[in-house]
């Protein structure tokens, strides 16, 4: 393994060292590289302790290389990524009154920014939830706000959550009959979240409520996700 998978994919000369991804080995160089602190992945917590089975490589001076495809980018940790490092998500856990209301379940939450190097905290009501799919948890809350109860209200939440979660690459979209066999006719909505977090393609994720719906398919998520995501 001698060349940055993304340098040869522009036709250019890999710089310096390579790194292979923690996950599936795919090569990259340092800038090509997203970068994770191991103490995040590393550390004694249940999360993280449920990850850490899918790390296969080791931390090269305190960090976890990875790939940069979608389903590679770890969320739920802080990512450092560019040219030595400069740019970056800054994520942390926050108290329970700086997170958005119905999202308190949500441990871990983008803070801020790295830019050259400078970490840049963003205000409070600009905090995200640390999450691929955190655009489609909070369409999912502002529906949970209207009337709800009735089938009417389950299929449109389905048809919502379909539509636009499959516009990111990660999410495998399951029938009608599928979600209401897993959420049930009147689910709570910790029971939807569930639902999107079985059915998200992260391999690596901190802020997951579910395991991912079909073990086949995480396995070959994890060692080739191209054969799955080609978009």
């Amino acid at each position: 393994m001698s060349e940055c998978a993304e340098c040869k994919r522009y036709g250019a000369k890999t710089p310096g060292k390579i790194y292979p991804c923690a996950i599936c080995g795919t090569a990259r160089c340092a800038t090509h590289a997203i970068w994770v602190p191991a103490h995040e992945i590393d550390r004694d917590v249940k999360r993280a302790q449920a990850v850490r089975g899918s790390i296969k490589g080791e931390s090269a001076g305190g960090w976890y290389a990875f790939c940069g495809r979608p389903t590679h980018v770890p969320r739920g940790v802080t990512v450092r990524y560019g040219e030595g490092k400069k740019g970056g998500k800054i994520v942390d856990r926050l108290l329970l009154h700086d997170k958005k209301p119905g999202l308190e379940a949500f441990e871990m939450w983008e803070v801020g920014i790295i830019e050259d190097k400078l970490e840049k905290p963003w205000e409070p009501r600009y905090y995200e939830i640390s999450c691929e799919l955190a655009k489609v948890m909070n369409l999912m809350v502002h529906m949970y706000r209207g009337p709800r109860g009735t089938e009417l209200f389950l299929k449109q939440l389905h048809l919502t959550l379909t539509q636009n979660a499959s516009k990111r690459g990660v999410f495998f979209k399951g029938s009608w009959d599928e979600f209401k066999k897993q959420v049930g006719k009147v689910p709570e909505f910790s029971e939807v979240v569930n639902y999107i977090c079985s059915r998200c393609g992260v391999v690596i994720c901190l802020n997951r409520h579910a395991p991912f719906y079909n073990k086949k398919m995480l396995k070959k998520l994890t060692k080739d996700p191209d054969s799955v995501i080609t978009s």
